[in-house]
């Protein structure tokens, strides 16, 4: 997962680097294509993960899907035109992809019993990973070549795929017969539809804050560099929320969706109505430490609920967070240039108190335990 996390930090780090820029020779609109290409690859990869992770086995799946971000990374150090880094970046997104679905399997069927606490610690990892390639890069800047940080990724991935295939799994993370009528049965069992929107409002929740945060602080007369402290406050925020809280979220996952929702929408909604910049620089990171529960708990959830079919389930969950990982930041883009930023941050307020609401349904659906 921590390799998982450099993936997704790479655009951040790579695209900053006037030496990138100028090998590829890249526009700002090349910069958000080359983005879009590795969300893109994410969401393909998502969809057909979870069938291979039933076909297959998980711990097969995240072995290949390490090697393969191995040599997508380093296709992505010998790119030297837009069109072969935007290719190199689809296929990384792809691989890294079925790396997440089978790592959130392997994780979910390995410790039933503390589901939520143990994929939220995973996610971790994500967050350690994201932060990691902007401080290489900074570390590295105007000494070595930027294709050695991402080598070095291609490094690490490869050693992550030789190590998975020497570690122990258990008997779920072996392949199982998957049929189309499985398939079928999983996506109409009930409670899954509440699952999926949870995972996807949370996703949303997540991309939008991290993407939008700068921009709306730099609207309310923040300098650059303060928007970017307040930003990189949220990630620490999504870490400090998972480190305290995650221990506590397997005695009730929904209401524990739920508090991290109503908290979020709190957090969100004095974002949008506060303008003393004071207040306005803490709300980023505790509106990271509400965030940081929902994705990762939804999951717990999806995989206690489903556990016959983890492979499938993550597969579909994994999709649906893309969804959200690319509606809500799109739509607060075109809200934000009809409507101004206010409004359109507003619409993390709504998706924090739906999350909050579908998560109590589904608690008040859920069929309590049978008395001895």
């Amino acid at each position: 997962m921590f390799v998982l996390g450099t993936v997704t930090g790479l655009p951040g780090a790579l695209f900053a680097m006037p030496e990138v820029v100028e090998r590829l020779q890249l526009t700002l609109a090349d910069r958000g294509g080359l983005i879009a290409a590795l969300f893109a690859g994410l969401g393909v990869g998502s969809a057909v993960s979870g069938p291979i992770a039933e076909l297959i086995g998980s711990r097969r799946l995240l072995a290949w899907a390490c090697a393969l971000v191995a040599v997508c990374f380093s296709l992505t150090a010998l790119a030297s035109s837009y069109p072969g880094g935007a290719a190199a970046l689809a296929a990384l997104g792809v691989a890294a992809a079925g790396l997440n679905t089978a790592a959130n399997v392997l994780v979910s069927n390995a410790f039933p019993g503390e589901r939520g606490r143990r994929l939220n610690a995973i996610s971790i990892a994500v967050a350690a990973g994201g932060l990691a390639m902007p401080l290489a890069a900074a570390g590295l800047a105007g000494r070595v070549s930027w294709r050695v940080l991402v080598v070095g990724a291609s490094t690490l991935a490869a050693i992550v795929a030789v190590t998975t295939l020497r570690i122990h799994a258990p008997a779920s993370a072996t392949p199982a017969h998957l049929t189309l009528a499985a398939a079928a049965r999983i996506l109409r069992q009930p409670g899954f539809a509440a699952v999926i929107m949870l995972v996807l409002l949370g996703a949303a929740n997540d991309v939008t804050m991290a993407g939008w945060t700068s921009t709306y602080l730099l609207g309310q007369g923040f300098t650059a560099q303060g928007a970017a402290w307040a930003l990189a406050s949220y990630w620490f925020g999504l870490i400090a929320g998972r480190l305290a809280l995650s221990r506590y979220v397997d005695r009730d996952k929904e209401l524990a969706i739920a508090m991290a929702g109503g908290a979020c929408g709190i957090c969100t909604l004095a974002l949008v109505l506060v303008s003393r910049p004071a207040v306005l620089a803490v709300l980023p990171f505790l509106a990271g430490a509400s965030i940081a529960l929902l994705v990762p708990t939804a999951l717990a959830l999806g995989g206690e609920r489903f556990s016959a079919n983890a492979g499938m389930a993550f597969g579909v969950m994994m999709t649906a967070a893309q969804v959200g990982a690319m509606a809500l930041p799109a739509l607060v883009g075109v809200v934000a240039e009809a409507a101004g930023l206010r409004p359109a941050m507003g619409l993390l307020v709504i998706s924090s108190l739906v999350s909050a609401g579908v998560a109590l349904l589904a608690r008040s659906r859920r069929t309590p335990p049978s008395r001895p």
